[in-house]
């Protein structure tokens, strides 16, 4: 699934992938997430590879970034970095009418 944005306020869900998406050697450690923006609180990565980002209801930025890192078998560092846009809060839904106003206009 692509990387669609969180909201304002709300917290987004990711899974850490890993390339090839089969048949790998294990990392001998990691992975890890850091962030980019103050603002965006991280999870830990649990063990299934999954991780949460909350962005803060003050935000005013456009899109943070994460950057995952692991070291493979072979002891080289593997790092790799994404962009996740911040989405503005959206409107409400809208409502029934539970009522009428009357305003005098002349």
């Amino acid at each position: 699934m692509p990387i669609s944005g969180v909201v304002v306020g709300a917290t987004g869900s990711f899974k850490i992938g890993f390339v090839p998406p089969t048949n790998f050697i294990p990392p001998s450690s990691g992975p890890t997430v850091t962030v980019d923006d103050t603002s965006v609180t991280l999870s830990a990565v649990a063990a299934d590879n999954t991780f949460t980002a909350t962005v803060a209801s003050t935000d005013t930025g456009t899109s943070f970034n994460l950057t995952v890192s692991l070291v493979n078998d072979q002891g080289t560092t593997v790092t790799g970095i994404f962009s996740v846009p911040i989405l503005p809060t959206p409107p409400p839904p809208p409502t029934s009418i539970v009522d009428v106003t009357l305003d005098q206009t002349a």
